[in-house]
This record gives structure tokens, sequence and C-alpha cells, in this order.
């Protein structure tokens, strides 16, 4: 079975997500970057149980409604000039 590239590119942006939101202030450490952690992971979660899914629509649904969150989260963060542009 060949891997989809969305495996590659979320496990990709999750390598470079974690150690961004590590940089957040420490008011911020335990609010918004926990929330995008947890967001970012799930996402990666729902579309591995969609690959095991007979039926994989209703998880790939899941996971759209998750990275619409966690869009929301990084644009947080980016209106608060927390470091998520890569630039320290």
């Amino acid at each position: 079975m060949k891997q989809s590239p969305i495996f590659t590119r979320t496990y990709d942006l999750l390598r470079w997500l974690i150690p961004m939101t590590v940089k957040f202030p420490r008011g911020q450490r335990f609010v918004l970057a926990a929330g995008v952690q947890r967001t970012a992971l799930r996402f990666q979660e729902q579309l591995i149980e969609a690959a095991y899914e007979v039926e994989p629509l209703p998880k790939l649904k899941q996971a759209d409604v998750t990275l619409t969150k966690l869009r929301f989260y990084t644009a947080h963060g980016h209106k608060l000039r927390l470091p998520l542009s890569g630039a320290s």
C-alpha cells in the first residue's frame, strides 16, 4: 500500500509545529501552545484512524474540522505575535 502524502506532510508539520510552540512565552505555553499541540496531534490521529476504516469519510470529516480548529489556533498565535513564523 502506497502511503498518502497527507501522512508525510502532517508528520513534517508536527516536527515543525511542536518545537515552535515550545518557544511561546510562558503565559501562552500552557494555554495556546497546549491547544495547538493537542489539536495537531488529534488531526494526525484522525487521519490514521481514517486509513483503517472501511468507510473513511466520517473520520476524514472529523479531521477536516480539527484542521480548521488548528488554523484558528495558529491564527491566534500569529495575531499575538507568537513565534509561529519560523523566525526566532
